[in-house]
């Protein structure tokens, strides 16, 4: 995990997430986000960035107050996002004591359409580490996370991939029985291959090996046949993206690929179906590694290129969060970088422009969300 944040950091960052779910009070719970921008309130992406803030600054603090309002969080989602839009019926496998067994749904405010509602395998990615995060204690949402996991992955390896295989849609209809996009998201395989390792991970730890680790075999065999043919093709340009992609592969990244520009022997590189991608098994360290390495990059000829100087009103706060959270994270694994104190002056920078109006003039719930976990990036970050 991240180290300890001064007190500033700390308030600054309470101050958004009060912005976003309003202060706390003994009967707290979490405030409806504009319905111009959620379903009933309530958004997968930016409620999971909720509850890691909120277990970030109880991680710091101590103070326990954080940790009942993830809780309360937690059971708002699923009691919006694990029905249908009617909230008439949990989404198809899902019960009270299994609330995410059938997926989650966006939250988008409308029904259908090209904006319209759905499930994004991103963001159940983003909700099972959010679950992740609970203390050690409560297996619950461990258990909520495989179940997520297990439940919706295999379900969105049904498109067909040049050459035979399946590749991901990017977006599937919310009982998870049809694909709403023919197309793949650029980060969706890795995405789910780096958050079920870590759940696996955990399961090993908290169930045991034998109870844990088998528990996603099949949906990290199949991310990895995914991932394999991909890694080496990876690009982008787009900040949010790029900072996914930094803070998903710090978790496993040889970061000896960081100092060296992430450059791997061999060639390669390729679409998003199944494939073996090159020799022998999958490194998801030299993968990782060169992923971070090609992101950096990326991220640094926008920085050259002016795109972090354009004015408040052509910018997205959130997604310039997204692309500070990836280097932090990043950073964290190789801080002997030689580009270590400039990325450092960045992100302090981007923290300083979006600071007092500009940072509610497009929504009053992701951006500071996403602006406290880029403040108080704790969970966020691999300790």
């Amino acid at each position: 995990m991240a180290e300890s944040l001064p007190g500033a950091a700390i308030a600054t960052a309470v101050d958004a997430m009060d912005l976003a779910y309003g202060p706390w009070a003994p009967a707290w719970s979490p405030a409806p986000f504009s319905l111009e921008h959620s379903h009933a309130g309530r958004y997968l992406w930016s409620d999971a960035f909720g509850v890691c803030n909120y277990c970030s600054l109880y991680y710091e603090t101590g103070d326990e107050t954080f940790l009942r309002r993830a809780e309360s969080l937690v059971k708002a989602v699923h009691d919006a996002l694990g029905f249908d839009r009617p909230r008439r019926a949990r989404l198809p496998g899902a019960s009270e004591e299994h609330p995410t067994r059938g997926g989650l749904r966006i939250g988008k405010a409308d029904a259908e359409g090209p904006d319209g509602d759905g499930q994004y395998l991103h963001y159940l990615t983003k909700w099972a580490f959010a679950l992740l995060q609970a203390p050690t204690d409560e297996p619950r949402y461990l258990e909520w996370a495989l179940e997520l996991a297990e439940g919706t992955f295999l379900k969105f390896l049904c498109l067909p991939a040049p050459g035979g295989g399946r590749r991901l849609s990017w977006k599937m209809d919310a009982a998870l029985t049809r694909p709403l996009v023919a197309s793949s998201g650029n980060l969706d395989a890795f995405d789910a291959l780096v958050t079920w390792r870590l759940l696996s991970d955990a399961a090993g730890r908290v169930l045991g090996d034998d109870g844990g680790r088998a528990r996603l075999a099949s949906e990290i065999a199949a991310a990895e046949r995914l991932v394999a043919p991909w890694w080496r093709g990876f690009a982008s340009d787009d900040p949010l993206d790029l900072g996914e992609a930094l803070w998903l592969a710090h978790w496993y990244c040889d970061s000896r690929l960081l100092l060296t520009g992430g450059r791997p022997r061999g060639g390669g590189g390729g679409g998003m179906g199944e494939g073996k991608g090159g020799e022998g098994p999958l490194d998801l360290g030299e993968a990782s590694g060169w992923v971070a390495a090609e992101a950096l990059r990326a991220l640094e000829g926008l920085f050259e290129a002016g795109y972090f100087e354009r004015p408040a009103a052509r910018r997205l706060a959130f997604r310039e969060f997204g692309a500070s959270l990836g280097v932090q994270a990043v950073v964290s694994r190789a801080p002997e970088l030689p580009s270590a104190k400039a990325w450092a002056r960045r992100v302090a920078a981007l923290h300083r422009f979006w600071r007092g109006p500009a940072l509610t003039a497009r929504d009053r719930d992701i951006s500071p969300i996403m602006y406290a976990a880029s403040l108080l990036p704790r969970v966020w970050i691999k300790g």
